[in-house]
């Protein structure tokens, strides 16, 4: 299973996120990869992916583990919009992120989750084009083991 094929399973779920406290809203927009810094934000909240990988381990029956770290960044609002209900809205989306991507939980084929985790503040205020948004900054570590021949 390609890194392409891992993004589009995680696109489909992160698609169908959606709150209904304290403000009824769902996920408007995902880019599978990183728009470009200069790219508007307009309609939120938005969902931003990147990938990295972090280790490889061929086995000697010809098996290729490959652990993929998947940066999640939910813009789910402006600070104008209400520093409060945003901060509480990306709570909210985080609950539902722990519910859609539990550990274990498959891929398509040969990828699972192995891992859902913070790094640095969950909920900062992120910055994209130049612009204040609230939402949450995760990394989804995903573990894909098949066969290499």
């Amino acid at each position: 299973m390609s890194i392409s094929a891992i993004l589009d399973e995680i696109v489909k779920i992160e698609s169908d996120l959606s709150i209904d406290d304290p403000v009824p809203m769902s996920v408007q927009q995902v880019y599978k990869y990183v728009p470009d810094s200069n790219v508007n934000l307009t309609s939120l909240p938005a969902v931003m992916n990147h990938w990295q990988v972090d280790n490889t381990i061929w086995d000697p029956g010809n098996m290729l583990e490959v652990t993929y770290n998947v940066n999640i960044l939910l813009a789910v609002g402006s600070p104008e919009s209400g520093q409060e209900d945003m901060a509480a809205a990306a709570a909210a989306f985080w609950d539902e992120i722990l519910k859609a991507f539990r550990v274990g939980f498959k891929l398509g084929g040969t990828a699972r989750i192995s891992n859902l985790r913070g790094q640095g503040p969950t909920s900062p205020r992120l910055t994209w084009n130049n612009r204040p948004f609230i939402g949450i900054d995760i990394w989804l570590d995903i573990l894909q083991r098949e066969s290499a021949v």
